[in-house]
């Protein structure tokens, strides 16, 4: 029987296998960090040819603008010809969050990306059209 043909390890392999976490033991598994604020938001995001679609869901609220001004900021780098926040599966809004996507309004306008919010339920509708009397949102 042949045994297996080894190649060298470079010393940068060997460095991050020596450096990789080893998961021994039940304690070091079940080992957490805390969360500053726990959230009921999520976004998911889709490629769709040159557009990207950001779906929220939960509620938007003052725990959850970060998570969407780091998502918004990473999306428009990748230069999109359009961004589509799909707000179907908003539960709801407040003023943060709402001032939140004039933010985002503002920051795709910059640099040239058309912005669209999609499928609003009629609570969100609202909060977006009551904080937006200028009608700069484009909804669908």
């Amino acid at each position: 029987m042949r045994s297996p043909t080894r190649f060298p390890q470079s010393s940068a392999q060997m460095k991050r296998r020596m450096s990789a976490p080893k998961f021994v033991g039940l304690a070091y598994r079940t080992h957490s960090w805390g969360c500053p604020r726990p959230s009921d938001f999520a976004i998911l995001v889709m490629y769709a040819q040159d557009d990207i679609h950001l779906q929220l869901t939960g509620d938007l609220d003052s725990d959850g603008v970060d998570a969407l001004g780091d998502c918004v900021e990473t999306a428009l780098a990748k230069h999109p010809r359009q961004l589509v926040l799909d707000l179907s599966g908003l539960g709801s809004i407040d003023r943060c969050g709402v001032d939140s996507l004039a933010d985002v309004r503002q920051r795709s306008d910059a640099v040239g990306v058309h912005l669209v919010l999609d499928s609003p339920n009629p609570g969100v509708r609202d909060a977006i059209a009551a904080a937006d009397g200028s009608g700069k949102f484009s909804i669908r």
